[in-house]
């Protein structure tokens, strides 16, 4: 046996009676040895007969057959109008099967083949299912339906100036109207219309099609006129003059023209303006709304004139002056003592000296003007004669004389020349006296004289007071001159006529030259020379004694001492000795000697006596516990501590470590200074008490967000606190502070004293925030029907262990409760809210919100066409629903007649005429009234359309 028939995909189960053996074959090539052996995902492929032998127990074998069919499964064909329209009606449409029933959005659901939702709204689009049967076996398609409320926009990419291409916009769709000014149409999506001008601008407007639906927009086209610039100028020009160009105002500017020129300027100027400057400047403005527009003008720059001028300059005293010149097309001249003329080569007959100098002439073509000049000479001869004397005998004699043609020199001594500038080397008196020259200037001659003096040198007197002993002063004398320039060894020069030199030394000995110079600026040398006796060598010691000891002077390589030291000290002895020496007495002593030769020199010797010990103490009293005494002492080489708890030590400055109040009392140093004397100093410590703190504090236990308030006591009295709340947050603000802590723990606080002593002591707390639980539930149903389900509350709250609940619903008045999940009714339909409160084991609260939707306590569905003509498919109308206790429908036709009642929904309109089932109404659409009951007893009533169609 088996246990089909079966659909495609079903597992097979074959089955026969308990033998020894089996052997199944069938479809398919299929075998097994099982009894009951199974074929899952079963095809149409293993329809057909099969066959089990089986063998018993005592080996015989007999065979036996089945007859298996697997139908396939329907192959639905599903379809719609999609898209459609708001409002019009959806035409779902399925094949392939003898059963259908449809499920969509908003719980939609029909078993009629081919069913039409009516009205259809933006909520009735999605996916469609279809469950189509055939043979007993079932299979799904499903169709996308989409209701389109369609929207559409329109835009421009304007402004625009006149001239451009408007371009209009919209979004998509599947076809498009386009209408606006100067009877514009288009069927474009997006349109252009070139060349705009005013005329075009105005209001657009697009109607499109989407699908069978349609929509319209509206975009406003601004099109602005374009500026309407003049370019001028003040032309034509000359060159070197300025270019001024000009235009209208607007918003921006932009010229171009000869040689690379652009501005940006309104009235752009071109100085000192050039030939290669002519031509076309073109101009291109914009207004304020962007649009541009360009205008030229013609720029014309005539070139100057090249003046040529000429003269027969020089000239002689009552000769002709004659002018040339050329390069233009009139003349202008201009020159010395008033002279003018418009002639183009004029001539000035018998020059005088007045008319010598610079001759001008203006020169004029096409307008333009330039100058030119040329400088005459009228020569009336002259010269003179000049020396750059006077001369000191042995030089040499310069004569000079401005240029000419040629010269004759003559003077004292037979003297004679023919050079511009001569000259007479090694003067002597002999060659004082006037010297003539005679000079050619053209055809002319000239005569001039010079006196020359030649001066007699100066004679130099010159001595010194040499000899001298080195460090002593030499003293120069001259005479013979007004002034002197002295020269001698070791680098010495000196101007002054009777100079010293301070301090001499061995290297001031040797010949010194002295060049005088007297009124007459002439010069002449001498020498004298000097001697320096050397100093001699001394020898000074002193010693090092203690205070009260003898200092012992010695000194030696003289004829005669004198002693000099600290305190007023003197003394005529080769080797004195100081008494009862005292510090006062050290210091540098000098002792200054005398030789033979009277020459004298000085030496220097050390006397230290040494002090008595004066120990410098000092410490960083006072301290605090545990703090280190550090102690300081100075004024010596060596120390040694003594102090209280036994304390010693040779540091200078020793450190007593970790500081006990023992340690107060006074501590005593020895210290040993150079000269072995020595000498003791105390000084007194305090070790203070660390300050004692007391804590105190509000509650330090709580939920999220805790604040707690501190406060510190301190004895000794504190100075300044510092606080350190656990959680980042810092403070000095005073003995009394707080924080609060917005995260779940424990907090460690501290706050640390300083005392009026300095000393400081740190005392530490803990707070503890406790989590804050997070309140949450679900409910069931989620959209519960009015007054007949009672909604399920569950509480799904977390965080922390919750020790309470407290639930308020709000629906008309205000219901509570605290059990943790409780239960609700509903008695109308409506969004209700719904809070819930969660108090955790440490007292900590949530809060949340929620709404609940109660829906209505039934539902009905009613088609909006069907097709009774007998083919068995969508052949009657009627409503389906739930929650429902009584119904009544009505059905009439346009005209109001009644054609169809009944009070049971089960009873459904089979299209006829008042129940004659021979005579079916006509296609049309008729009118439907329903009224029901609820199961609460409420009634309603509704109306309708519905298309009947054969």
């Amino acid at each position: 046996t088996n246990t089909g028939p079966y659909c495609a995909g079903n597992t097979i189960q074959l089955n026969t009676g308990a033998f020894a053996t089996y052997s199944w074959s069938g479809p398919a090539a299929f075998s097994s040895a099982s009894q009951s052996p199974s074929i899952p995902s079963a095809s149409v492929s293993n329809s057909g007969v099969y066959t089990v032998t089986v063998s018993d127990a005592n080996g015989c074998v007999k065979s036996t057959t089945t007859n298996v069919t697997v139908n396939p499964l329907p192959n639905p064909i599903v379809g719609s109008n999609s898209p459609v329209c708001v409002n019009n009606s959806i035409n779902l449409t399925a094949s392939g099967g003898t059963g259908y029933s449809w499920s969509g959005p908003n719980g939609y659901s029909s078993v009629t083949q081919n069913p039409t939702i009516a009205n259809a709204g933006t909520i009735q689009s999605g996916v469609y299912t279809v469950t189509v049967t055939a043979l007993g076996c079932a299979n799904t398609g499903t169709v996308n339906v989409s209701v389109l409320t369609p929207t559409t926009s329109a835009s421009n990419t304007g402004p625009y100036c006149a001239g451009t291409t408007i371009q209009l916009n919209n979004p998509g769709a599947t076809s498009y109207t386009w209408t606006g000014p100067s009877a514009f149409t288009s069927n474009a999506q997006s349109p252009t219309l070139p060349s705009a001008t005013t005329a075009m601008a105005g209001s657009y407007t697009v109607l499109v099609s989407i699908g069978s639906c349609t929509a319209i927009a509206t975009t406003s086209v601004t099109v602005n006129a374009l500026p309407a610039p003049l370019a001028t100028n003040t032309g034509p020009y000359c060159a070197g003059n300025t270019i001024q160009l000009n235009t209208g105002a607007f918003t921006t500017y932009t010229w171009s023209g000869p040689s690379a020129f652009s501005s940006s300027l309104q009235s752009p100027s071109i100085p000192s303006a050039s030939v290669s400057n002519s031509g076309i400047y073109t101009v291109t403005v914009s207004d304020v709304n962007g649009c541009v527009k360009s205008t030229t003008t013609n720029v014309t720059v005539n070139p100057l004139p090249n003046p040529v001028v000429g003269s027969n300059s020089p000239v002689c005293l009552n000769n002709s002056i004659n002018l040339t010149a050329a390069g233009g097309t009139s003349y202008s001249w201009s020159g010395p003592n008033g002279y003018s003329s418009a002639v183009q080569n004029p001539s000035i007959a018998n020059a005088s000296l007045a008319q010598g100098g610079v001759y001008t002439v203006t020169v004029t073509a096409l307008g333009c003007v330039n100058t030119g000049s040329v400088s005459v000479s009228v020569l009336n001869p002259t010269t003179t004669a000049s020396n750059n004397g006077p001369y000191c005998a042995g030089t040499t004699i310069q004569l000079s004389t401005p240029a000419a043609s040629s010269y004759t020199w003559s003077g004292p001594s037979a003297f004679s020349s023919n050079a511009q500038n001569a000259t007479r080397p090694v003067a002597t008196t002999a060659m004082s006296g006037n010297y003539t020259v005679i000079v050619s200037i053209g055809s002319c001659t000239a005569t001039a004289t010079t006196s020359v003096t030649v001066n007699a040198l100066p004679i130099p007197v010159l001595n010194n007071n040499s000899p001298v002993c080195i460090g002593q002063s030499i003293i120069f004398n001259g005479n013979g001159g007004s002034s002197y320039v002295w020269n001698g060894p070791a680098g010495f020069s000196s101007v002054s006529q009777n100079p010293t030199i301070t301090v001499s030394n061995l290297n001031s000995a040797g010949n010194y030259t002295l060049t005088v110079t007297d009124a007459n600026n002439c010069v002449n040398t001498g020498i004298t020379s000097v001697t320096v006796n050397a100093q001699p060598v001394v020898n000074a010691t002193g010693t090092t004694v203690c205070q009260s000891s003898n200092a012992q002077l010695s000194a030696s390589g003289g004829v005669s001492y004198s002693w000099s030291g600290p305190g007023g000290f003197t003394s005529a002895q080769q080797n004195p000795v100081i008494a009862n020496a005292v510090p006062a007495n050290s210091g540098q002593y000098t002792v200054f000697i005398t030789d033979a030769n009277t020459c004298t020199n000085t030496a220097v010797a050390q006397v230290v006596v040494n002090p008595a010990a004066v120990p410098q103490v000092n410490s960083n009293n006072p301290v605090c516990l545990n703090a280190n005494i550090n102690l300081f002492a100075s004024g010596g080489s060596a120390y040694s501590w003594t102090g209280p708890n036994g304390f010693s030590s040779g540091l200078q400055n020793p450190v007593v470590f970790a500081g006990s109040t023992a340690m107060s009392g006074v501590y005593f140093v020895t210290v040993n200074v150079a000269g072995g004397c020595s000498g003791t100093a105390s000084v007194n410590v305090l070790v203070n008490p660390l300050p004692s703190l007391i804590l105190n504090s509000g509650p330090n236990k709580g939920c999220a967000p805790l604040c707690v308030t501190y406060n510190v006591q301190s004895v000794p009295s504190a100075s300044s606190i510092t606080w350190n709340f656990g959680n980042g947050q810092m403070g000095s603000a005073g003995l009394s502070a707080g924080s609060c802590y917005s995260t779940t723990g424990v907090y460690s606080i501290s706050a640390k004293v300083t005392d009026v002593n300095g000393c400081s002591s740190s005392i530490s707390y803990s707070a503890e925030v406790y989590p804050k639980p997070t309140a949450d539930f679900a409910f069931t149903p989620v959209k519960p029907l009015e007054n007949v389900e009672t909604v399920h509350f569950t509480d799904i709250s977390f965080g922390t262990p919750i020790a309470g609940w407290s639930w308020y619903f709000l629906a008309g008045s205000q219901y509570t409760s605290t059990t943790q999940n409780p239960d609700f009714l509903y008695q109308d339909a409506g969004i209700y809210p719904v809070v819930l409160i969660v108090k955790s084991d440490h007292g900590c609260l949530d809060t949340v919100l929620k709404t609940v939707q109660a829906v209505e306590d039934f539902g009905i569905w009613v088609p909006n066409a069907f097709t009774p003509n007998g083919d068995g498919d969508n052949d009657y109308f009627t409503a389906k629903g739930f929650g429902i206790v009584k119904f009544h429908m009505q059905i009439f036709d346009r005209w109001g007649e009644s054609l169809f009642v009944c009070d049971d929904i089960h009873n459904p309109w089979p299209g006829n005429y008042q129940g004659r089932g021979d005579k079916i109404c006509k296609d049309d659409v008729y009118v439907w009234r329903i009224v029901v009951t609820t199961i609460n007893g409420k009634v309603k009533e509704l109306t309708g359309h519905v298309t009947l169609m054969k």
